[in-house]
């Protein structure tokens, strides 16, 4: 049995096999390249990593172009897969484009497909499976070419996953708004912000990823963020981070994003259930924000 290698860097998310070929390859808006008038929001929860970008139909085309983040070390059937957020002014005919290389250098279009984004949104959507080269960094292009004006189209992210590979079923939950006032103090116990229940079909792994936003209105001030139960008086759990707030009179050091993954391994047939916990100081008031709690299930290490 393999190992498997997770690594983030830049908004790229790499799964490996111990060989070093990868058989998951994810990218998202903040890595891509946005060409035409692209705006950046959070406006509608369920975006994938920190933020997801947006362009306004009519006009002159705008376009995001996600490149792999590696070339595949073999020639095979890709399976590419893309994520948006959904809403009633999305475009219906949001076109993706699939290339075996660089669109500008020529490289051969090997698949296309039109998508509504006014439905579907927040979760990984198949696109297509198509043929890649050894060697070469795929690319796929994303426009809003045709949208009419008032229609929105929505750049997220977008994967490659090698064709026979697992990429997991993800599991979702509610998003909610916590007033740090009834969020306790890192001295006692601690507060679920969130929790998320798994069935799980076999034994298997699961990667829990977790994100949001704490506005703190008190100045140098602390909140505790963490995934599973968090230890009172330390703030330690299975994975955490602290979010402090600065000089309270700046917007900006007081509203701090956060970001959380681990994989556990996990039991089954049966269920299991994560959670989001958090903690904070005596004087911290404000709000903390989880944007997403996602748990996806693998059957095996690849």
């Amino acid at each position: 049995m393999h190992s498997r290698l997770l690594s983030v860097v830049a908004g790229v998310l790499l799964i490996a096999t111990a060989s070093g070929a990868e058989t998951i390859m994810e990218t998202d808006d903040n890595a891509a390249q946005l060409a035409g008038t692209w705006t950046n929001s959070k406006a509608t929860l369920l975006w994938y990593g920190d933020d997801y970008a947006v362009a306004q139909g009519g006009g002159t085309a705008d376009v995001a172009i996600f490149t792999a983040p590696r070339p595949s070390d073999e020639t095979g059937t890709w399976c590419v897969d893309a994520r948006w957020t959904a809403a009633p002014n999305r475009s219906t005919a949001a076109r993706y484009r699939i290339y075996d290389g660089f669109e500008r250098f020529g490289a051969p279009l090997v698949g296309t497909v039109n998508v509504n984004q006014r439905v579907n949104g927040g979760a990984w959507q198949r696109l297509a499976c198509v043929p890649l080269t050894g060697g070469v960094l795929s690319q796929v292009l994303l426009d809003d070419s045709g949208v009419p004006t008032g229609n929105f189209v929505v750049a997220d992210a977008v994967r490659w996953v090698k064709d026979g590979i697992s990429p997991g079923i993800e599991f979702h939950h509610d998003v909610m708004v916590r007033n740090l006032s009834t969020i306790v103090t890192c001295t006692g116990s601690v507060t679920t912000l969130d929790s998320v229940t798994l069935t799980l079909p076999a034994a298997g792994f699961v990667l829990v990823q977790t994100t949001g936003e704490a506005v703190l209105t008190t100045a140098l001030q602390r909140v505790v963020v963490g995934i599973q139960p968090i230890i009172p008086g330390t703030g330690d759990s299975d994975v955490s981070l602290v979010v402090s707030s600065g000089d309270v009179g700046n917007a900006a050091t007081r509203r701090r994003a956060w970001s959380l993954q681990r994989v556990y391994p996990v039991t089954g047939p049966g269920t299991q259930t994560f959670s989001v916990t958090s903690c904070r100081d005596a004087l911290a008031t404000g709000s903390i924000i989880p944007s997403d709690l996602v748990a996806t299930y693998f059957p095996k290490r690849y």
